[in-house]
């Protein structure tokens, strides 16, 4: 019987290993002046994978897991808040009935517009959702968005690109720069 390996811990772990055991190879064979060096990086190397590793699971542990890790489909809904949006519009739903129909009307566009993106957002990237998130605030340029989301412009324009591919965004302009906005559907 073959086991299975899901458990991204177990994943690191045999990477690192087989890379360790290729540098101890490769060791050997280099030049006695590099050595020192290259001695130097095979002990940083697994310290700074295992510290990735650990700045992931405190950061956004959710990724590191299959929906098939989870006990139940509730489970990993709630993990990645989809529980938590489903009470909330709930919520606002039924505040939605105490007002005007011309309200109510305003705040189902809203909230259809709110699905939308959340729908949007879940079959893009995560990366890509957070720049959808953030265009929902009003059109931005690449080197805006790179430089909320941490990234560089290429890495940004990448991004866009795809979801432009996706139909999630579409470039407009304002003058002479070029902008990003959220495509609406109807």
């Amino acid at each position: 019987m073959v086991a299975k390996v899901s458990n991204p811990l177990t994943v690191i772990a045999i990477f690192a290993g087989v890379a360790e055991g290729f540098a101890a190879v490769a060791l050997i064979q280099l030049p006695t002046e590099i050595q020192r060096t290259f001695v130097w990086f095979v002990m940083a190397f697994p310290i700074l994978l295992v510290g990735a590793f650990f700045l992931t699971l405190i950061t956004n542990s959710k990724v590191l897991y299959a929906p098939s890790d989870f006990t139940s489909d509730e489970s990993y809904l709630a993990a990645h808040g989809f529980i938590e949006a489903g009470e909330k519009l709930k919520r606002e739903l039924v505040e939605a009935k105490t007002k005007s129909p011309e309200q109510v009307r305003a705040y189902l566009d809203k909230v259809i517009a709110s699905i939308d993106q959340t729908i949007q957002s879940a079959l893009l990237s995560e990366r890509e959702g957070e720049i959808l998130q953030l265009l929902s605030n009003g059109p931005k340029t690449a080197a805006e968005i790179a430089e909320v989301i941490g990234t560089s412009r290429m890495t940004a324009a990448v991004h866009l690109s795809r979801m432009q591919e996706k139909g999630a965004v579409m470039p407009l302009r304002q003058g002479t720069t070029k902008v990003w906005t959220p495509v609406l559907r109807d």
